[in-house]
């Protein structure tokens, strides 16, 4: 059976958030963010222990430094795997809808922009997507 494509022949997806979900406040939301192609791009994992690369611990710094940037935001547990990272995050009551894909964004942005600063990774050659949510 053949996956059911766009007019321009690109496949379509399932969709995995809920229609009409505010996705703002008042909840916790557990995240699971990929790397492109779900590559290693992270580091590695030998015998049940995760070593994280550089780029892996940009990924982790930046998400720490996400709390600080919006106010009210409570990260909770998070781990950073090879090729992933799990994270659950609280927004407050207050919050406004799509805030939780606005702080996403803003957090594969500023992975982003430390991986161009820090110059040994083309940043041009992985793009913005080089991390995507799933």
């Amino acid at each position: 059976m053949q996956a059911m494509q766009t007019a321009s022949g690109l496949p379509i997806h399932k969709r995995i958030r809920l229609r009409g979900f505010h996705y703002g406040g008042g909840c916790a939301y557990y995240l699971t963010i990929c790397a492109f192609e779900r590559r290693m791009l992270f580091g590695t994992c030998r015998h049940g222990v995760v070593s994280l690369n550089d780029v892996g611990s940009i990924v982790e710094n930046s998400w720490r430094d996400t709390a600080t940037l919006h106010e009210g935001v409570v990260l909770d547990e998070f781990i950073v795997m090879p090729n992933h990272m799990h994270a659950i995050v609280h927004l407050p009551v207050s919050t406004e809808p799509q805030t939780l894909f606005r702080m996403v964004s803003g957090f594969k942005s500023s992975v982003h922009q430390r991986f161009a600063r820090c110059g040994r990774i083309n940043a041009a050659s992985c793009g913005k997507s080089a991390i995507a949510i799933a």
